[in-house]
């Protein structure tokens, strides 16, 4: 059993999606973003830093085969991570 299951999750999710990249359906691109975000939780957990959860995400889409025809989706992908590992943090500061 893994102990990064949405690492997993989205690591298999691109693999089976790599081809398609440059045109995503709606549902698609959600369920992606779904799975960015939660393993963006979980590098998070693990203490990772923002900039290597970039490294990571792109490494996954590489290794699907995700190439320059699909450089859009990795922009987004990249983008997501961002919002994501900053999200609860912006949030705290709103509050103070």
């Amino acid at each position: 059993m893994s102990q990064n299951p949405a690492y997993d999750a989205l690591r298999a999710a691109l693999i089976v999606l790599a081809p398609y990249a440059p045109s995503l359906t709606r549902h698609e691109t959600a369920m992606l973003h779904t799975l960015v975000r939660a393993a963006v939780d979980e590098l998070k957990a693990a203490s990772v830093f923002p900039e290597r959860v970039i490294v990571v995400v792109k490494s996954l889409a590489a290794e699907a085969g995700i190439g320059f025809v699909g450089q859009g989706l990795v922009d987004h992908m990249t983008a997501w991570c961002i919002e994501r590992y900053f999200e609860s943090a912006d949030r705290a500061a709103s509050v103070v």
